[in-house]
Order: C-alpha cells, then sequence, then structure tokens
C-alpha cells in the first residue's frame, strides 16, 4: 500500500531556519542545575547577555544549532530526553493552563518539549485519576458519548476506505469509552482496545460488549500480526513514547500499519496559557514526532496537520530494513527546537486575541454545544434504554448504511 491510498493531506513540516536573534530568547542566561545553583558560562558576557556565540568559535561560524540551543538559560533535567537522551533543556513554562505549578522543558538539542519533573504517579494517575481530573466522570455521561462518536466519525472519514477494510484486525490505544472500536467493529473490523482507566475499560466491556484490555500500551499486549494500531491522543500523556512505539511494531504485521495522532505543540489557535498542562507528559511538533516514529524503526507513509494547526495525524509502517535505528538529522530538529521555543515566547494574550482564533474556535464550540443539546434532547426522549449505546447507534447508522451500499456496488460490478 503507498501513500496514495490514504487521502490524507501529506505535508511535512516547513523547513526550519534560525531567522532570529538567539540573544531573544531569554533574559536569564545562567545554567541553572537542578539544585537551583547556578554556574555562568564563559559566553555569556559581564552584562549577562547571552552574545550568540559558541564558547569554541569567536564568531559563532559554524556552530553547531544545538550548540546554540544549549547556550540558554537551561537546567540538567531530572529524565533524559526520550528522543535524544539529551540532558540539556531550557525551561518553557513553570505553570499548567489552570495555573498550578508545572515545569515544562524543551530539549536543546531535538526540540522535544516535556514535562520535567512528573507531577504525579502514571499508573495510579491514568488508572483511577485522570477521567474524573478532566470529565468529571467514572464512566462517561451521554454527552461524552456523543462527543466520542463524533470524533470517531471523523476519524474514520480522515483514514478513508483504503485503510479501514473489512476482515482487517485493528487495536486502539488507549480505546476511552470505546467509540472508535465500536464503530470499526460495527463496519466489519476485527477491533479491540486497550484502556488503562478500570471505569472507562468496563464501561466499553459490559455496555458495548467490546473487547477491552484493561491496562497500559507498556504492559503485555496481544501477541498477533495486526493489519493497525491506533493510537488517538495518547502518545502525549506516555512517559516512554519511544519504548512504546518500539513495542507495538512488534505486534503489526511488515505491510500494516500505525496511526498516530497527537497536539501540535506549534499550534496559535488556543489561548497562550492553555498551551501546558499536566496530563501531557510530551508536546510534540511534526518534526520530532516523525523523528520518534523514525528512531522507533517505522518510516512515514503521510503526515498532515489538521486545518487549524492544532492536531498533526502521522500514519506509518515498521520499516522493511528490519527496523534497525536511524538517527534524525539533529541539527534539523535543533533549528526545528529553537523555531518552536520562539514561537511560544512570542505568543501573548494580546496577539492572540488580535490575529483572531478564538472567534473561530469560540464560534464552532457554540455550534457544537447547540447541535449537541438538540440532538441529545431528541435521543433522550425516544429511548432511556440503554441511552449510551443507542446515541452511537444512530451516531454510526448513516455511516454504516453507506459503506453496505458501496459493498453492494462492488459486488455488483464485479458479476
Amino acid at each position: 500500500m503507498t501513500e496514495n491510498d490514504f487521502p490524507l493531506q501529506s505535508s511535512d513540516s516547513d523547513s526550519c531556519r534560525l531567522n532570529n536573534s538567539l540573544s531573544d530568547w531569554s533574559d536569564d542566561q545562567s545554567v541553572v542545575r537542578s539544585d537551583d545553583q547556578s554556574v555562568v558560562r564563559s559566553d555569556v558576557q559581564s552584562d549577562g547577555q547571552f552574545d550568540g556565540r559558541n564558547s569554541d568559535s569567536a564568531d559563532g561560524a559554524g556552530a553547531d544549532p544545538s550548540e546554540q540551543i544549549s547556550g540558554f538559560a537551561k537546567i540538567v533535567p531530572e529524565k533524559s530526553c526520550n528522543l535524544c537522551g539529551g540532558d540539556a533543556v531550557t525551561v518553557l513554562s513553570e505553570t499548567d493552563r489552570r495555573g498550578r505549578s508545572l515545569r515544562t522543558v524543551i530539549c536543546s538539542k531535538c526540540g522535544l518539549v516535556y514535562t520535567d519533573p512528573l507531577p504525579f504517579d502514571v499508573k495510579q494517575y491514568y488508572s483511577a485519576e485522570y477521567r474524573l481530573d478532566y470529565k468529571g466522570a467514572y464512566i462517561p455521561k451521554p454527552k461524552h458519548v456523543y462527543r466520542a462518536g463524533m470524533t470517531a466519525l471523523d476519524r474514520f472519514r480522515r483514514l478513508g476506505q483504503g485503510f479501514l477494510t473489512s476482515g482487517a484486525s485493528l487495536l486502539d490505544i488507549g480505546s476511552g469509552g470505546g467509540e472508535f472500536v465500536y464503530l470499526c467493529r460495527s463496519l466489519g473490523l476485527k477491533a479491540a482496545g486497550v484502556e488503562p482507566n478500570q471505569g472507562y475499560a468496563e464501561y466499553s466491556k459490559k455496555e458495548l460488549n467490546l473487547d477491552i484490555i484493561i491496562g497500559r500500551s507498556d504492559q503485555d499486549l496481544p501477541q498477533e500480526n495486526l493489519d493497525a494500531v491506533t493510537i488517538w491522543h495518547v502518545l502525549e500523556h506516555i512517559d516512554d513514547p519511544l519504548a512504546v512505539l518500539a513495542k507495538l511494531k512488534k505486534i503489526i504485521k511488515p505491510k500494516g500499519h500505525l496511526v498516530i495522532e497527537v497536539p501540535n505543540i506549534e499550534a496559535v489557535c488556543q489561548a497562550p496559557g492553555s498551551t501546558f498542562h499536566a496530563a501531557h507528559i510530551f508536546s510534540f511538533s511534526p518534526k520530532t514526532l516523525e523523528a520518534l516514529a523514525c528512531k522507533a524503526g517505522y518510516e512515514k507513509v503521510s503526515l498532515s496537520v489538521s486545518p487549524d494547526g492544532g492536531n498533526i495525524l502521522l500514519v506509518c509502517r515498521p520499516r522493511e530494513d528490519g527496523g534497525n535505528i536511524l538517527e534524525p538529522d539533529w541539527a534539523d530538529l535543533a533549528d526545528c527546537g529553537f523555531r518552536t521555543a520562539e514561537r511560544i515566547r512570542q505568543r501573548t494574550r494580546l496577539s492572540y486575541l488580535v490575529t483572531g482564533p478564538w472567534l473561530r474556535r469560540m464560534a464552532a464550540r457554540q455550534m457544537r454545544a447547540l447541535s449537541e443539546w438538540f440532538w441529545l434532547a431528541f435521543r433522550a426522549k425516544t429511548n432511556k434504554n440503554c441511552l449510551r449505546k443507542s446515541i452511537l447507534d444512530a451516531l454510526y447508522e448513516p455511516t454504516l448504511a453507506r459503506e453496505r451500499l458501496i459493498v453492494a456496488k462492488r459486488l455488483q460490478a464485479a458479476d
């Protein structure tokens, strides 16, 4: 199967260039270690300003981009970078979107953004607390089912019929309430899921009758050759994404595919104060996501960014060379890392209000809320028994009917 088999807009991240003065990135140019002791670099001038030159080069010519980025104020993280193994990072933020203490850093060598240190025990948080923290529910409410069902339909449409075909085997990592698995199974796929949250997993097993493994993606997975593995907005929640991607490769057929969708750290469609929050351990740009998949043994099939720039969708497959480790272009990644940091630094509430994405997002949110209210009110009045399942059945029926029609036309043409 080639890239043309997927109706996705294939677009690599635009080439990154170091266009801005490095001295503008940070006001504090000392190296801060985790014990809060400061060590001033030899290339910091007496007035405390970084002069943009590496200490080994008088004019800075030919300096490695990773060295230029590491010239800024940085800390020694508690955990090395998951992508490159580096231990030089710059602090991007000290608070999350709720104003609580949360340190987010960017790796100087590759530009990967992550939380350091972790604010919680990962296993405990996602098995028992995450859904309550962000959804306020132990099992999904009807409105959550409706929203997730609409999202599942959107994901199916974006992947297209060339990818999700009847009889194919699929595993959805972080399946939540099981809405995407339920849709795939309704379309004739052999679909199953993995979900760490006890309440959501038990709900999808009992009420939707789905095959769901209650656990984490770094635990034992079914040892079988799968046609596809999907991991929708989950990779950013995993504390060792490189190891998980490498493990998933072992259960995907040589010609099978891995589908990853994550938020885009370079997005400007959200308010500046909403960029970081505790549940997102890692934040990816198109470049760092592709580099992570490459290092884990995959090759890109397609890479696209959503129309509003908020999400990245990567479709990849195991490399035919057996998945030998390939080192990314670290200099290119460092350049992109600088660009990412600059975008985050330059984003202010004023610039966000002036550019206007908040108006589009607010209008879209209001329209969704209105549609949801009318739709759920109608369903609640017509079928109060097994409401959540009936919501999905009603949502999916037009798509299922269309797929049945397509199959019928194919059979007719074959005759």
